[in-house]
């Protein structure tokens, strides 16, 4: 006899995969709490899987199911808050694995401005980032914004996101000319990885800003055909307000900026979490948003 609880969580940090088991006595009655932790980038699947035993002089008798499911119940929602308090531990991805995702971008572009080829990925790297994420990878110099590409959804593993993404961020950006190799060391790298979008519900158009909050979403806009993306770091840098940020992330997907006020307008938010290069080559740090 068993159950299976699947609780929604949110995590960024990848780790192998985990299992813990629990033990638990009530008078006649074991409980046996396995505890499966499948941990994805921005995303974990729990699952907490309970069996209990019945002594054999209960065999053939009326199993009094709703104390069962009573104590289940209690037994699995401490266990829960304490496997939560683990994830928000973990919440993160470590200062070496963000240092090494922006280093890997320098390394891609300088390996492709160079020698015109894409640089193979050393094998460690792609284990450790063999999840799927969606990843964006910004390029700037000391006159501002010089490239930005990247994947909004997790479609990709993350280490071929973040090549394909710097790469492109580098020469395939519309609205800058290909960076050249003479400007590697002129130029700073920056790497956003993303929980994968949500829509926002509201009743009222009006609530829109309400459920958005500027330093930890990420917006994107949609109507028809059109789409525009802005990152959650954007609006900090610029001092917006949420309303501020919907106009502008409506002017990104080429609307009008009171666009986000129509119903046929649909707004999506995600997470990110931000690694740069504070200069050229230079000292790696987490953007605080």
């Amino acid at each position: 006899m068993g159950m299976k609880i699947n609780p929604e969580t949110s995590v960024i940090k990848r780790i192998e995969n985990r299992e813990k088991d629990y033990r638990f006595e009530a008078g006649s009655f074991v409980f046996n709490i396995r505890l499966v932790i499948d941990k994805i980038a921005m995303g974990t699947n729990l699952t907490i899987i309970v069996d209990y035993q019945l002594p054999y002089a209960w065999v053939g008798r009326i199993i009094d199911a709703l104390f069962i499911r009573r104590y289940l119940k209690r037994e699995v929602d401490k266990t829960l808050e304490t496997c939560q308090k683990i994830l928000e531990e973990e919440k993160r991805l470590s200062k070496s694995e963000g240092e090494s995702l922006v280093k890997t971008a320098r390394a891609v572009v300088t390996e492709f401005l160079k020698n015109n080829r894409k640089m193979k990925l050393d094998e460690k790297f792609e284990n450790t980032f063999s999840f799927n994420s969606g990843v964006f990878v910004t390029i700037n110099n000391p006159a501002g914004l010089r490239g930005c590409i990247g994947y909004p959804l997790p479609d990709k593993k993350l280490f071929n996101a973040l090549a394909d993404a710097a790469i492109a961020a580098a020469t395939e950006d519309p609205r800058f000319h290909s960076v050249s190799s003479d400007e590697l060391d002129k130029i700073t790298f920056e790497v956003t990885v993303l929980t994968p979008p949500i829509e926002i519900k509201v009743e009222n158009i009006s609530d829109y800003p309400s459920k958005i909050k500027v330093g930890r979403d990420g917006l994107i806009v949609k109507a028809g055909l059109n789409s525009g993306l802005l990152l959650p770091q954007v609006p900090q840098e610029y001092g917006w307000n949420e309303e501020q940020f919907l106009e502008h992330t409506c002017e990104k997907a080429g609307l009008p900026k009171d666009h986000w006020k129509k119903k046929e307008t649909k707004i999506q938010k995600f997470e990110g979490i931000v690694f740069k290069e504070q200069s050229p080559n230079g000292n790696i740090v987490q953007v605080i948003l």
